[in-house]
C-alpha cells in the first residue's frame, strides 16, 4: 500500500511533486499509534516528482524496520523524523532530512550491508545526487539524509544510464 499512497501523492498534482510533511506521513501512517511513537517536523517544501519517488522508497524502508525491530518495536520506542532547507558550500540548497530513533532495543550491527541500506544509499545517492548516513548507534538507528534541491542534480534514474556507452557499429566504417 505504500508505494501506491506515493502515487496517490503524485497523481494529486498531475505528477508534479508533493509536500514533504505528505511523503513522510504517509510513510509512516501504517505504524502510528495512539501515543505518539513518531514526532514530525520540518518547515513546508515541496518536493519535486523525482524526490517524491526516491525518498518515498527511502522512508518506506526506515519505516517498516524501525516498526519490525527499532524503536517503535517497543512500547517506550520513539521516532523522531524532522528536515529543514539549508545551503551548501556552494550555495546549492540542500534538504537535510533526519530519521532519529529513541527508546528502542540496542541496535545490532550486522557485519554485511543489507538490502535496506543498499536500497536507501540507491535511493539517495543515484536517483537524487545526494548522500545517506545511516549510523547504527546502540541507543538507536538514525539516518541522515541531504540531497540538492536543484533540478540538475541526479539525473540517473537507472543504473543502466551510468554503464551505457556508445559502441560504434562495424558496419559504419564501410
Amino acid at each position: 500500500m505504500a508505494p501506491s499512497k506515493t502515487h496517490d501523492l503524485l497523481t494529486r498534482d498531475d505528477w508534479n511533486g508533493a509536500p514533504l510533511r505528505e511523503v513522510v506521513r504517509n510513510k509512516i501512517g501504517a505504524y502510528r499509534t495512539a501515543g505518539e511513537r513518531f514526532v514530525v517536523g520540518g518547515s513546508d517544501v515541496e518536493l519535486p516528482q523525482r524526490h517524491v519517488l526516491a525518498q518515498g522508497m527511502a522512508l518506506h524502508e526506515l519505516a517498516t524496520n524501525a516498526a519490525k525491530y527499532g524503536a517503535p518495536s517497543t512500547p517506550a520506542g520513539q521516532v523522531q523524523v524532522g528536515w529543514k532547507v539549508v545551503l551548501g558550500e556552494s550555495g546549492m540548497r540542500h534538504l537535510r532530512l533526519e530519521w532519529v530513533e529513541a527508546g528502542g532495543p540496542p541496535v545490532v550491527v550486522s557485519k554485511h550491508r543489507g538490502f535496506g541500506t543498499r536500497l536507501i544509499s540507491m535511493c539517495i545517492g543515484r536517483e537524487l545526487g545526494g548522500v545517506a548516513h545511516i549510523d547504527f548507534a546502540p541507543e538507536g538507528l538514525r539516518c541522515t539524509i541531504e540531497v540538492p534541491m536543484d533540478d540538475t542534480a541526479g539525473i540517473m534514474l537507472s543504473p543502466h544510464l551510468v554503464q551505457c556507452r556508445a559502441i560504434p557499429d562495424p558496419r559504419a566504417a564501410d
